[in-house]
């Protein structure tokens, strides 16, 4: 028998399931050296998937020690070392495979789908960049790397693209439902669980989470629904009960909602969400030695996960708030924070402040000149309070909503989705807004107001972090109005330093950190209301506490709307805010919001002394 027979004999083996005759053959063959390479390369892949990956493994050294360079050999290495949970190991040799010059497009697809596995995406997403053509596990592969990494911006249109592909794929739809839910896109979150839910026989888990879902899309009545047939179906778990709970806190009814909390703690100890409603509902004068001792002790489990550790440190920071005791709250401020950027380390998507500087420099450089810039011809007046988070939006937009002119929408995800699509391809801003027609800018208002569901009065966007792109809001919409919020930058810091803050908000996991976001951030302000003077109106959240009646008023006269105090008065009624500021904008407005983080300035040294360094180097 000559050797292309042999092979062609194995492979045929391995074809009809018939590994035994197949490793036979090969084995016999072992001896041959002039196909040295190939019998072990094959030979241990068959070995591979009849469980002996310790054989495999030795056939495979002995193929690197004679040929180094060999890619697949370091990429079944790799995969073995997956297999025995060394992913360090597994790692090594990807990146070895990596360096061969002779890699071919199954090679780059199977050291992709290795990455993928060992949770090393940023490499995923370099290799994938490199396949062409790209097959759907690949595509799914790139989207599901980039979600994972927080580029949701990127994951999104890949995931569209394979639903659109594989409309019927229940995998798909729940992996683009995932994503958009994770980029606050909620509307296309619900809309793909929807055809995942079509496609499969849902499970009382399953209407669980599209009641979470609905609850991300702020749409309760709805969430409260598919939780009912969730519980219908049997779900009895401390999940449904904290979703329970969280409905409860958004319909205002405290009390149940607390109860609940509690409840789940007493059933699963480690659960941070219902930690964080027991914290923020929990009275002063009930928080006890014995609460403060049950979260504590909680912190110390072994299966408690980072995120629930994350939130329950900062749960009880917000409890020894409440008890009085300000250095031990923000010792677990510290804590909370610390377990929040070692995440972010993992992940690789910390807080860099050259980057920043770099990006909020770009967009001043960007719109220095814009006299030869093209704008949109659209007449809608959409208004945006924007700002650093923690810096009074909700609390304006509360104003604005009471007087019933204005469509309050919420923080809208539309914007930033929007500008990350434009910006796909990447290059310098400057270039693309110079080649951006008035017709572009038209399909931009366009799709803004389609995804916000504009209607005929005036919509009021209280994203925070628009503030990043008041340039663009003004080419989409040049008579748009801008309320751009300011506040003191030691309340701010610390308000943000002291919340749980998703991934988007890396600079608040540290006192430096936020604060060389906080004085960036008012410089590209400060920018924006030199640019544009008429379509900007600064507040100072401390100025409004101490005189809401003038500033309310003043406000209303630059949207060009009758002013009346009774905008003023806590809402009988109040939508749900969805955000940190739920319960304050269901209160009476005071200027002792202004007072709250004033006892730890005895307490944040580190905090101060950073705010100081970042005013001196700023000026």
């Amino acid at each position: 028998m000559n050797q292309p027979d042999l092979f062609e004999s194995a492979k045929r083996a391995i074809k009809s399931g018939n590994l035994g005759e197949a490793e036979k053959l090969l084995r016999d063959n072992l001896g041959n050296q002039a196909q040295f390479e190939v019998t072990r390369l094959m030979l241990a892949e068959i070995l591979i998937q009849r469980g002996d990956s310790n054989s495999a493994q030795s056939l495979l050294l002995d193929v690197v020690e004679k040929t180094p360079g060999n890619p697949h050999s370091h990429i079944l290495l790799a995969h073995i070392s997956r297999l025995k949970e060394n992913r360090p190991q597994a790692r090594k040799h990807l990146q070895a495979a990596l360096k061969s010059s002779s890699l071919t497009q199954e090679n780059l697809k199977f050291i992709a789908d290795e990455c993928v596995a060992i949770e090393d995406f940023h490499t995923a997403i370099h290799v994938l960049n490199h396949v062409n053509p790209m097959d759907g596990k690949s595509f799914h592969n790139l989207g599901y790397s980039y979600f994972r990494i927080g580029e949701t911006g990127k994951a999104l249109p890949i995931y569209r693209k394979l639903f659109a592909s594989y409309p019927k794929n229940p995998r798909i739809a729940r992996e683009l439902s995932l994503a958009a839910a994770a980029f606050r896109e909620y509307d296309t979150a619900v809309e793909a669980y929807e055809a995942y839910m079509r496609n499969i026989q849902p499970s009382a888990a399953d209407y669980l989470k599209f009641a979470d879902l609905e609850l991300m899309n702020h749409n309760v009545e709805k969430s409260e629904r598919h939780l009912q047939k969730s519980i219908s179906l049997g779900e009895n778990s401390a999940a449904a009960k904290l979703l329970l709970a969280r409905i409860s806190r958004l319909k205002g009814d405290y009390p149940l909602a607390l109860n609940l909390a509690t409840e789940v703690t007493q059933a699963s100890p480690g659960t941070g969400t219902a930690w964080s409603l027991i914290a923020e509902l929990t009275h002063k004068e009930a928080v006890d030695s014995q609460l403060i001792a049950s979260l504590e002790s909680a912190l110390t489990l072994p299966e408690i996960s980072p995120e629930d550790l994350e939130l329950s440190q900062f749960a009880l920071a917000d409890l020894y708030i409440k008890a009085g005791d300000f250095p031990t709250a923000y010792h677990y401020m510290h804590a909370a924070n610390r377990t929040k950027a070692a995440q972010l380390k993992r992940q690789g998507t910390q807080y860099n402040p050259d980057l920043a500087e770099q990006h909020f420099n770009e967009l001043k450089s960007a719109f220095t000149d814009s006299s030869d810039l093209c704008n949109s011809e659209c007449s809608h007046r959409p208004v945006f309070v924007v700002g650093m988070p923690r810096s009074g939006t909700t609390m304006i937009n509360r104003v604005l909503d009471a007087s019933g002119k204005f469509n309050c929408i919420g923080e809208s995800e539309a914007l930033p989705y929007i500008f990350a699509q434009t910006r796909r391809t990447g290059g310098p801003l400057r270039d693309y807004l110079t080649q951006a027609s008035s017709e572009t800018w038209n399909n931009a208002a366009n799709e803004y107001l389609r995804r916000i569901k504009h209607s005929d009065r005036p919509s009021v966007d209280k994203m925070p972090s628009n503030f990043l792109y008041v340039g663009y809001i003004l080419s989409m919409f040049p008579h748009a109005r801008i309320i751009q919020m300011r506040r003191n930058p030691f309340d701010v810091c610390l308000s943000i330093f002291s919340k749980p803050f998703p991934e988007g908000h890396n600079y608040a996991c540290s006192p430096n950190d936020v604060a060389h976001y906080y004085y960036q951030a008012n410089s590209l302000m400060d920018f924006w209301s030199q640019k544009f003077p008429e379509n900007i109106f600064e507040i100072d959240f401390d100025q409004f506490l101490e005189k809401p009646n003038a500033i309310g008023k003043e406000l209303y006269e630059f949207l060009n709307e009758d002013w009346s105090e009774d905008n003023l008065l806590p809402p009988e009624n109040s939508t749900q805010a969805f955000t940190f500021s739920e319960i304050q904008v269901r209160r009476k407005i005071s200027r002792q919001e202004s007072m709250k983080w004033q006892p730890f300035k005895k307490v944040a040294n580190d905090l101060m002394d950073a705010i100081k360094l970042q005013a001196k180097q700023s000026k």
